[in-house]
């Protein structure tokens, strides 16, 4: 099969446990455990912890 013929698979990992009222604990982990389940099967992952909605913003863009 040739590259122009798969999809891309790229996904956008966002984990936030540092809010500021109500705090979170397992996001993240959550965030890396998905993370690697996704490059185990050859997706291109960008993943990004506690971040303010700024960067948040930012990231979505981006991606």
């Amino acid at each position: 099969m040739h590259a122009t013929n798969n999809p891309r698979k790229l996904a956008l990992i966002i984990g936030n446990n540092k809010y500021t009222q109500n705090p979170l604990k397992n996001c993240v982990n959550d965030a890396n455990d998905l993370s690697r389940a996704l490059e185990s099967i050859e997706f291109h992952v960008t993943k990004k912890t506690d971040l303010i909605y700024r960067e948040m913003d930012q990231t979505i863009d981006r991606f």
